[in-house]
Formats: structure tokens, sequence, C-alpha cells
């Protein structure tokens, strides 16, 4: 398994590239970078599958991303990741920007990972994150059919690893995202449906004292309480 370690880590940079580039609103560039990372990850996620015939597997196995743009043949090519890295010069021509949205409901974040050292057990909650990376940055470009299909896998991938600080906010992102979705389509009783499974999720988590995590828990539940089905005035 030692020798996917350098595979996974490209897959990791890639997200994380991903990451910067998001943040700089260079949304079909984050979209490649999220791409890349998830074909590199594809043949770490198979051998963690093979690996535990017996038992549920480990990790979601190849990660399925929109294609946001060509790709070479090759997932594990260093011209592919080359590639990815020489689209950060352009963040010097334009800068960061500290908000991608103006929807105050929207969890517009997205996720860093972690390089793995030594021999890794998982690829589960990278693999996780580059979808949820994925479905943000369809969210942001107002692919909302796209966002809905990256935020449930997301959701469903992660929800169940509640002693893992990133899957936890992985899953409260992914819930109160989808909510806010189904909610701006019009779609009310959806909504809903994720912003109490949202609520319900936070309440049963184990008590934190990380002062920002419980932050974050109280801005969601906070979401879920205003997040409303809009009432229209009687006419005088």
């Amino acid at each position: 398994m030692a020798t996917f370690t350098p595979t996974m880590n490209d897959a990791i940079e890639c997200n994380n590239i991903g990451v910067s580039l998001l943040k700089a609103e260079l949304f079909t560039d984050a979209l490649f970078a999220f791409q890349v990372a998830a074909q590199l990850m594809y043949p770490v996620s198979q051998v963690f599958e093979r690996q535990s015939p017996s038992s549920p597997p480990a990790s979601p196995g190849p990660v399925q991303v929109p294609k946001a743009a060509p790709a070479p043949t090759d997932p594990t090519s260093f011209d592919m990741l080359d590639m990815v890295k020489l689209r950060l010069i352009l963040l010097d021509e334009i800068g960061h920007s500290e908000c991608l949205t103006t929807n105050c409901f929207a969890s517009a974040e997205p996720f860093t990972a972690n390089l793995v050292f030594g021999t890794p057990s998982s690829c589960t909650v990278e693999s996780i994150i580059i979808v949820y990376n994925t479905g943000l940055t369809f969210l942001l470009i107002s692919q909302m059919d796209k966002a809905l299909c990256m935020f449930d896998t997301s959701f469903r991938l992660a929800s169940t690893r509640k002693k893992d600080r990133n899957a936890v906010k992985v899953t409260m992102a992914s819930l109160n995202n989808a909510g806010l979705v189904h909610h701006s389509q019009g779609n009310y009783t959806l909504s809903r449906n994720y912003l109490d499974a949202l609520s319900a999720y936070i309440l049963s988590l184990p008590v934190t004292t990380s002062p920002g995590l419980l932050r974050q828990q109280h801005a969601f539940l906070l979401n879920a309480l205003l997040l409303q089905k809009p009432t229209v005035a009687g006419a005088a």
C-alpha cells in the first residue's frame, strides 16, 4: 500500500490547488483541478476496496466527478499534475477573493486535506473532501443539479464518521448547502428535510471542546432555524 502514498498525495495536492483556484473564483480551473484529484485517487480507492473484501468498503470507490475540461488519458501522469500547478500562476495576477458567495446561508468554504506520511489506512475522508469541493464549485456557478448530486454523495460518505473532524464539517456543510439549493429552487419540503437532518445530526454529535467547530455548529443550527418557506402576506 505504501507505493500508493505518492499518488494519494498528488491527489491531495491537486485538491488543495483546486481550493486556491476556487477562492480566486477561477471556477473552470478549480473544477479541472478537482477532476484531476479524483482521477488520481481512483487507483488508490480500488486498492483499499480489494484489501477489505469481507467488510463494507473503507473508501467511496471511484470518485465520479463531472468533467470540466478534457483531461489526459493517464490519470497518474506527472504532466497532468504540472498542468494544474501552472494554473496557479494566474493567482498572482488577480489575487484572492475572501467571499465566494453573497448568500448568507451558504457554506462557501472549501476544504483542504493534509498530505499522507507512511502507509495510509484509508482514503475515504480525502475522497469525501474532493467530492464536496466539486459540489461547492457547482453551487457557486449555479449548476444546482450537479451540486446536489455531489452534496448528497459527500453527505452519505461522511455522515458515519463522527470521530473525524473533517468528515463532521463536510457532513454539516453538505446538508446545509443541499437544503439551500432546494430552497432556492422552491422545493421547500425537501429543503426542510435536509435542514432538519442537519439539526438532528449536529445534536447527535459528541460535545466538542473546539471553539471553531462549536461556532460552526451554532451557525448551521441558526441556518436551519431561519431558512424557512417564505410566507405571503394577505391582501389588505
